[in-house]
C-alpha cells in the first residue's frame, strides 16, 4: 500500500475513535439543550486533540473529550458565522443554517454553539484550559476581522500569515495543547505553537485549492 493510501486509512481511523469518543458526549449536551451536532465532518480538531495527548502519553478520559468537543464547537460557530458574513447558501453540499433558516436563527445557532462550547470548556476543570480556549476563540475572531477589512485588497505573505494564523491555527493550537494543558505537562504550549503551524499549512494548501 502507497504512503498515501496508509496515511488515509490511519486518518479515517483517527476519525472514527474520535467520532466514537465525542458521540456520547455530545448527546448527552443535546439532551441537556445543545444544539444537535452530526459529528460528520473532516473532525480534525477532535482528532489533533487526540493525538496529542495520545502522543505524550496523557491519558483521555471525560474531560480531553469535553475538550475537544469545545473547540468543535467553536469550529461549527465559526462556520455558521462565516456562511452569515459571506452570504454562501451551501456548505458541504448542503443549505446553510442561514439558507434555511434565514440570518437570525443562525446568528442565534452560532450563538448557542459558542456558548455551549464555553460550557464544555469549564467542565474540564482546568482553569488552564478555559484561559487557552478563550485565546483561541478570541484570536480566531481577530483573524475574520483582519481578513473582512482586508477584502478587496492585495495583501503581502506577513499579513496572509498572521490571518491564517489566527483565523485556522488558533483553535488547532488550543486543540493540540488541550491534553497537555489538561495535565500540567511542561510543553503545553509548545504543543500548542506546532497545533498554530499546522493550522497554518492547513490553511495555505486549503487557499491553493482554491
Amino acid at each position: 500500500m502507497s504512503a498515501p493510501a496508509l496515511a488515509r486509512d490511519a486518518l479515517a481511523d483517527a476519525r472514527e475513535r474520535a467520532r466514537d469518543a465525542l458521540a456520547p458526549l455530545a448527546a448527552a449536551c443535546a439532551a441537556e439543550g445543545m444544539p444537535p451536532l452530526a459529528l460528520d465532518g473532516q473532525l480534525i480538531r477532535p482528532v489533533l486533540a487526540f493525538a496529542a495527548a495520545e502522543a505524550l502519553g496523557i491519558g483521555g478520559g471525560e474531560p480531553l473529550a469535553c475538550a475537544a468537543l469545545a473547540v468543535q464547537l467553536a469550529h461549527e460557530a465559526s462556520l455558521v458565522h462565516d456562511d452569515i458574513v459571506d452570504g454562501a447558501g451551501v456548505r458541504r453540499g448542503r443549505q446553510t443554517a442561514a439558507a434555511a433558516s434565514g440570518v437570525g436563527p443562525a446568528l442565534v445557532l452560532g450563538d448557542h454553539l459558542l456558548a455551549w462550547g464555553y460550557r464544555l470548556a469549564a467542565r474540564t476543570g482546568s482553569l488552564a484550559f478555559v484561559q487557552a480556549y478563550a485565546d483561541a476563540v478570541e484570536r480566531t475572531i481577530a483573524g475574520e476581522v483582519e481578513q473582512g477589512r482586508a477584502a478587496g485588497r492585495r495583501l503581502d505573505a506577513e499579513a496572509c500569515e498572521r490571518i491564517s494564523r489566527a483565523k485556522a491555527g488558533a483553535l488547532l493550537g488550543c486543540a493540540a495543547a488541550a491534553g497537555p494543558l489538561l495535565a500540567g505537562h511542561a510543553d503545553a504550549y509548545a504543543v500548542r505553537d506546532l497545533g498554530v503551524r499546522l493550522g497554518l499549512v492547513y490553511q495555505m494548501l486549503d487557499d491553493l485549492l482554491d
